[in-house]
């Protein structure tokens, strides 16, 4: 992986992307049937996408920012069945070589495509196009608002690609509108 796709993109065309994809806002995904209840906001994936997205091999490298601190992580699946996957994740240098190991876990589809769910009331989809370190790709775009633990206001903006199940393709979590985390992933084979 180059070091260019491990830098980070410009914060103000981050946001005129953001302000792009909003003005595009559309009901997003169908729902898949799947969600736990009507309160939950549409699943970006179904349980057979993400299966048939997650073979043994699958690597998606991630760009993590928290406050000044960026790591990378690289996250592989090394099982998969039809009832669920193990997943590998491993800290890396910009050039992918390993800092830390931090083992694997195994989950079921359905806890994997938990991981998406947002509650409907506090959420809004749109959908739009967002230029990433992988390309430039159709996106849904989940923003969640909410509060701390100190109640201030805080929104995380979610990017799932529609042709890429799985986790976003891009994350940033604000904080009084600061942001506090950025997620990019800046590769996938």
């Amino acid at each position: 992986m180059s070091n260019s796709m491990r830098s980070p993109l410009s914060w103000s065309l981050f946001v005129s992307l953001l302000l792009a994809l909003g003005a595009c806002a559309s009901a997003g995904p169908p729902r898949t049937g799947e969600e736990p209840d009507e309160s939950t906001a549409g699943y970006p994936y179904t349980r057979n996408q993400l299966r048939d997205a997650f073979k043994v091999g699958t690597l998606i490298s991630l760009r993590i920012e928290e406050g000044r601190k960026v790591h990378f992580e690289d996250q592989e699946v090394i099982a998969a069945d039809k009832s669920g996957c193990t997943i590998a994740t491993r800290v890396v240098t910009d050039k992918g070589e390993v800092v830390e190991d931090k083992g694997s876990e195994t989950h079921t589809w359905q806890e994997l495509q938990a991981m998406a769910s947002h509650p409907l009331e506090e959420t809004v989809i749109s959908e739009g196009t967002l230029k990433s370190f992988i390309g430039e790709i159709e996106t849904w775009l989940y923003v969640h608002t909410t509060h701390d633990a100190d109640g201030r206001p805080m929104q995380s903006y979610h990017h799932y690609a529609k042709t890429l199940p799985g986790p976003p393709v891009l994350e940033t979590v604000t904080v009084d509108g600061k942001m506090v985390k950025r997620i990019s992933m800046v590769g996938r084979r």
